[in-house]
């Protein structure tokens, strides 16, 4: 069943008890027993340069999982905003149907530095003046302007039909980061 967060400022926007936030624990991703080309000596990459890379992302992967235990990875429109990372998408479409049945997400982005993958949950964002924060972020980033309603619907003016889009926060419960010489777990 879809997450909803009816809560303000865009931070705040998703519910942090089990994530979010700096992370509690950053660790080598392998260890001794683990086939790696990677040792104890191996610097460790520190969240702040994983948040840089969350931040200037031009393409992020959404990976969830159909309601038949199939999973489906899709490009989406992503920005960060206030130490969260947020995303959009069509309700109706099937990344929308999937995250309605089970809000478990992968987030995948790649770059020349750092690899990341960010594991949580993925809750719809209701609230007025955060999806506005969050609509001005990728307006700012992408160009893309979309319209909040006073009752919090977010629509697309510029496109036939004027269609429905959520806006999604990404609560992470853990991450993994591959550099060229290094390999690490952020967890919440």
């Amino acid at each position: 069943m879809e997450t909803e967060t009816p809560v303000g400022g865009a931070a705040d926007l998703v519910s942090w008890e089990e994530g979010g936030g700096p992370p509690s624990r950053t660790e080598p991703l392998f260890g001794p027993s683990d086939a790696s080309p990677f040792d104890a000596q191996a610097p460790l990459t520190p969240w702040s340069e994983a948040e840089r890379r969350l931040a200037a992302a031009s393409t992020v992967w959404l990976a969830t999982t159909r309601p038949d235990g199939r999973p489906h990875a899709v490009p989406v429109f992503a920005v960060w905003v206030d130490g969260a990372l947020f995303v959009t998408l069509r309700p109706g479409s099937r990344k929308g149907r999937n995250l309605a049945v089970n809000p478990q997400v992968s987030v995948i982005v790649s770059s020349d530095e750092l690899e990341l993958v960010l594991e949580g949950r993925a809750e719809r964002v209701r609230e007025v003046r955060g999806l506005r924060r969050v609509g001005d972020a990728l307006a700012g980033r992408f160009g893309w302007r979309l319209a909040v309603a006073d009752d919090g619907g977010v629509t697309d003016p510029d496109l036939p039909g004027e269609p429905e889009y959520g806006i999604y926060g990404v609560v992470p419960r853990v991450s993994f980061g591959f550099a060229e010489v290094s390999a690490t777990r952020w967890s919440w």
